[in-house]
């Protein structure tokens, strides 16, 4: 059962973009944060819906981890991005591993797996968003955890539907803290300072090759650029994804992953009491 609501963020598989191997077009970085949000959200639910099945225990300390599961490798010379900043442990277990079955495990995998293949210098910029810790940033996969974290918390709701209440909360928080993470880092990167610029008779001249970036400095800036579209990206689109429609769908498709692997297991349990017969 593959999740429609999680389509992949534009990169060198969309037939309609334009990319080259050097930069991504600023509405290919803003979709690569806003299908940050989207993994993260439907992580979140998954978490929240399997607590209150049981299936993980309220309470659990959730942290991160690197990642497991990977749906790209990437070629010639592109990189897979993964869209989240990083796996996630239920008490010390990769979530999807606590699924109990095959059908809820894929499922619940989904969302960790999803990459957008980028040009290396977009994964070296969310290497430095999510590791950033400065001036109270907490950096993409600590605001991650935490808001995993939220999600399971003692007092969730046992089955039924998702705490709609306890979701936008958190959700709303992670947009913020992803958004200011992004903010504090592209303050805290060196600024490009301007050569070769001098005034002669009243008129602004400018010396060519002095004035010409380094790679360095060209590289500097790539990585500045980049940050800045994920961050339009961010707060642009990130409240608009949490959707009355599609959280509703997350959770139907989550109970159809759960009935497929009772079905199963029926079936082989039926499969085994024929044999033994």
């Amino acid at each position: 059962m593959s999740r429609t609501y999680l389509p992949r963020g534009f990169d060198y598989r969309s037939l309609d973009t334009a990319t080259t191997k050097t930069a991504l077009s600023p509405d290919q970085l803003t979709n690569h944060a806003a299908t940050r949000l989207r993994c993260s959200l439907f992580a979140g639910i998954d978490l929240q819906l399997m607590t209150a099945n049981g299936i993980v225990r309220p309470g659990s300390v959730v942290s991160p981890k690197g990642a497991a599961v990977q749906d790209d490798r990437g070629k010639d010379g592109w990189q897979a991005a993964h869209a989240l900043p990083s796996g996630l442990l239920a008490s010390g277990v990769a979530v999807h591993l606590h699924a109990p079955g095959l059908a809820a495990r894929q499922h619940v995998a989904e969302p960790y797996r999803v990459t957008n293949v980028v040009p290396r210098s977009v994964n070296l910029a969310d290497r430095r968003a999510e590791v950033f810790r400065r001036g109270n940033g907490l950096g993409l996969i600590k605001a991650f955890a935490s808001f995993g974290q939220k999600q399971v918390e003692v007092g969730t709701r046992v089955g039924g539907k998702i705490d709609i209440v306890r979701l936008r909360a958190s959700y709303t928080q992670l947009v913020a803290d992803y958004s200011r993470s992004l903010e504090l880092l592209l303050a805290n990167l060196p600024a490009l300072e301007l050569k070769g610029k001098t005034m002669v008779d009243g008129h602004v001249m400018i010396d060519p090759e002095i004035f010409r970036p380094s790679d360095q400095e060209y590289r500097a800036e790539e990585i500045r650029s980049i940050l800045r579209y994920q961050l339009r990206g961010t707060t642009e689109m990130g409240y608009s994804l949490l959707r009355p429609d599609l959280v509703d769908q997350a959770e139907h498709d989550f109970y159809v992953s759960l009935k497929q692997d009772s079905v199963e297991l029926k079936k082989r349990a039926g499969v085994s009491t024929e044999s033994a017969g």
